[in-house]
């Protein structure tokens, strides 16, 4: 059955077209992600992941050691209003208060450090928030080149796995008002992240 495209719901899911790291916004975040395909639209909901790793490593040595000491404040409310989503309650915002973390982070299992980019992010510490943004949106330019981005073209039945630790994704727009898309997510809590 399909929703309104006004539906808080179809709202929501929509703001997942932003580049994002599952539950960075949140204590503890998500290390693997599941995405298991139950119906997919014919065209367009394609799931797009980005090698934050290969992101880090493209940068020169100066902006490496410039980026390894910054901190990011991430907010799930600050990346639903950049899609335009901003009614938004005292209780939302006691739920989800802006989390810390840094700008880079080093894998725990193989030592490689990764930028840790997310529409979530709202300031960068020791920037204005008009700055952050700018950080934000060319790092995340620069991330997103085709040479680090897969596209995974959905298919009933498909499931796919990722570590958040090491890359960053977003869903590709479709025909929210006439084409079903039903996905079922599960995370697993990073138990070092408390």
């Amino acid at each position: 059955r399909l929703l309104p495209p006004d539906n808080w719901s179809v709202k929501q899911n929509q703001a997942n077209e932003l580049w994002h790291i599952d539950l960075t916004f949140m204590k503890p975040r998500a290390t693997i992600s599941m995405l298991y395909g139950r119906r997919c639209p014919p065209s367009g909901g394609n799931t797009e992941f980005c090698d934050l790793r290969l992101a880090y490593e493209a940068l020169s040595a100066e902006e490496q050691m410039r980026l390894d000491l910054l901190t990011a404040s991430h907010s799930i409310l600050h990346s639903r209003k950049l899609y335009g989503l901003d009614e938004f309650t005292d209780e939302d915002r006691r739920r989800f208060p802006p989390t810390e973390r840094p700008l880079v982070a080093r894998h725990e299992e193989n030592s490689r450090k990764a930028l840790l980019l997310a529409s979530h992010i709202e300031t960068v510490a020791g920037y204005s928030r008009e700055e952050s943004a700018a950080l934000v949106q060319d790092l995340t330019a620069r991330a997103t080149v085709p040479r680090n981005v897969y596209s995974h073209r959905w298919t009933g039945g498909d499931l796919l796995l990722w570590d958040n630790r090491s890359v960053m994704h977003r869903a590709t727009p479709y025909d929210h008002a006439s084409e079903p898309r039903e996905m079922k997510a599960l995370r697993l809590y990073d138990t070092a992240d408390v």
